[in-house]
């Protein structure tokens, strides 16, 4: 199965995001009927399942693109302090 890039994943992510919006509100009707409002709840935590895996995903790589890059403010403070 082809990867996807980060672009379409991300749009696949707000495209969920949007679905359970509205899973929820659906929900939240007082009219509904016990099949149809399980059937949205299994949906519903199946995309909330979906999005935290994304969210996962998307925080392991900002960690991976940011090791090395970027330094502690305090210890960049103090390097600059020490230099003096």
């Amino acid at each position: 199965m082809p990867k996807k890039n980060s672009q379409e994943t991300g749009q696949d992510f707000e495209k969920q995001l949007e679905r359970l919006k509205q899973v929820v509100a659906e929900l939240e009707q007082e009219d509904l009927p016990l099949e149809q409002g399980l059937a949205l709840y299994k949906e519903g935590a199946e995309l909330v399942k979906a999005c935290r895996e994304r969210l996962k995903n998307a925080r392991n790589e900002v960690e991976i693109l940011s090791q090395g890059v970027f330094e502690p403010f305090a210890d960049a403070t103090m390097a600059e302090v020490e230099e003096d």
